[in-house]
């Protein structure tokens, strides 16, 4: 695993990605942050958009509190619910992109993701789908429609081929 940028955002707003370098197998992002929900919306979730076109397409997900767990799918390309049903509280996800490079079929996307506020919180996985053969160059990630607040930070590793397993 190859670090190749982190961006810390010095004010609200989103993260940009861009001229990734088409030298690796996989791409891991780290994100450790706060997204903005305005008082009484409820949720917000860390959205992805890839090479600045509209291919991402919904997620799958599944997440849990330790006391029940919820499964389902949405048509928006919801990557990680970083502070599920509480306003204002920072969240982690980390977020694989596989064979990003491959030109011969779409991508997936999978993260692991979760929250604590102060003995409850979520956790949870989830699987996006990128309809596109095209090779990833850039990422855009957002708060769905909020801000990603301020301090906000976001790692980007390459993830090269194993020399003992080829994979």
């Amino acid at each position: 695993m190859i670090h190749i940028a982190s961006q810390t955002l010095s004010s609200n707003g989103f993260f940009s990605f861009t001229s990734i370098p088409q030298t690796f197998t996989h791409l891991q992002l780290r994100f450790i942050g706060q997204v903005y929900v305005a008082s009484g919306t409820g949720a917000a979730g860390l959205y992805i958009g890839a090479n600045s076109d509209s291919n991402m397409k919904g997620a799958h997900y599944l997440y849990g509190n330790g006391s029940s767990a919820i499964s389902s799918y949405d048509s928006i390309s919801s990557i990680a619910v970083t502070n599920y049903g509480i306003a204002n509280t920072p969240g982690v996800a980390v977020i694989d992109i596989l064979d990003y490079t491959n030109t011969n079929k779409n991508k997936t996307l999978k993260s692991l993701y979760g929250y604590d506020a102060n003995g409850s919180g979520w956790v949870g996985l989830n699987s996006t789908l990128y309809l596109s053969t095209s090779a990833i160059s850039s990422l855009t990630f957002t708060g769905g429609g909020a801000n990603i607040l301020s301090g906000a930070r976001c790692d980007l590793y390459g993830i090269t081929k194993s020399q003992v397993t080829g994979a």
